[in-house]
């Protein structure tokens, strides 16, 4: 009985505290107001701003950090984050067109996010030889009620539209408010001769590529200088690393190797038998010279060892060695 009566009181007092958890229907977020900005420029094109309040009712679907905002199609440029709320706000594709905006901070049950950004359309109207015609269809929130949503457009050279609100300011004005899953329909007609360069979806397209186009060109370059530079840094590092001390401070430069690259980039020093530094010395280790091939030859054998350092550190200069020494260690090389 205990048992029954428990489970009882844990439907009674746990469930009804779960459905407090949402809004009144359910919800997890509402929108309170919604505004689309809309100007349009010479070319028939648009600058479109748009301002959200959005509101969290659960905290079913934990914390909200981040929004997306349909918009009428990719051909977009230019856009801008207009709100201290949002980090960043970016073009994104997901099975359509939206711009998402990531927030500063998490919203929770009970708190509104308030979202602002700007950007320009293109390709959003027909035309025919008298008429240039829009047709833009906000809203489509499938499972978030909107409170207000206002379509302001720009009223100048304006013919005709089915504008439901009157005006405000310059702008004819659409206001509704919207169920889940649903939209507006804002319809504006302008005269074709008004507009004598329209940019078509052709023009814009060939416009992006152009764009693209720079963009890669201005990248390859880049890649080029920067491997470039890694390819020099990498050489450098290697022949230092690769540097034999047996050349580097005999007091001779390892004229076999010397180039236009070594004077240039490498600057291979080597020493002089008073332990001074010479950058850039004259090549005397050449096929020409015998006292250079002398040394190589003769320091070979003395360095054979090992150890760091070379034949000037070794007193090469000053050899105490003895003839008959000299002739026991050659004939066992011989042998």
């Amino acid at each position: 009985m205990k048992k029954i009566i428990g489970i009882f009181l844990f439907i009674l007092f746990v469930f009804p505290l779960c459905s407090c958890e949402v809004g009144s229907d359910g919800d997890v977020d509402r929108i309170n107001y919604y505004e689309i900005k809309i100007d349009q420029r010479e070319d028939g094109t648009l600058d479109m701003t748009y301002t959200i309040e959005w509101e969290v009712l659960s905290n079913s679907e934990g914390p909200l950090k981040w929004v997306k905002i349909g918009i009428p199609n990719k051909y977009i440029d230019s856009i801008q984050n207009l709100s201290d709320e949002c980090s960043k706000v970016y073009y994104y594709d997901d099975d359509g067109e939206f711009i998402r905006c990531n927030l500063k901070n998490s919203i929770s049950k009970g708190e509104i996010a308030n979202f602002k950004f700007s950007f320009h359309a293109t390709a959003l109207y027909t035309f025919d030889d008298v008429k240039i015609y829009y047709e833009f269809i906000p809203g489509w929130f499938d499972e978030i009620e909107v409170s207000e949503i206002r379509v302001l457009w720009n009223n100048t050279n304006v013919v005709t539209s089915n504008c439901n609100s009157g005006t405000y300011g310059d702008y004819y004005v659409w206001r509704y408010k919207l169920d889940k899953g649903e939209s507006i329909r804002v319809k504006v007609d302008y005269n074709r001769s008004d507009y004598p360069n329209l940019i078509t979806e052709g023009d814009y397209k060939a416009y992006q590529n152009d764009l693209k186009r720079d963009k890669y060109v201005g990248i390859s370059v880049f890649i080029v200088v920067v491997v470039f530079f890694i390819i020099v840094i990498i050489a450098i590092i290697i022949h230092k690393n690769s540097s034999d001390k047996y050349y580097t401070y005999r007091g001779f430069y390892r004229g076999h190797r010397y180039n236009w690259f070594h004077r240039h980039f490498l600057y291979n020093h080597g020493y002089d038998r008073k332990g001074k530094e010479l950058k850039n010395p004259t090549i005397i280790n050449s096929s020409k010279g015998s006292s250079g091939r002398s040394c190589a030859c003769a320091c070979a054998c003395a360095c054979a060892g090992g150890g760091r350092a070379g034949c000037s550190r070794k007193d090469f200069y000053r050899p105490k060695v003895k003839t008959d020494d000299l002739e026991r260690i050659l004939s066992c090389i011989k042998k």
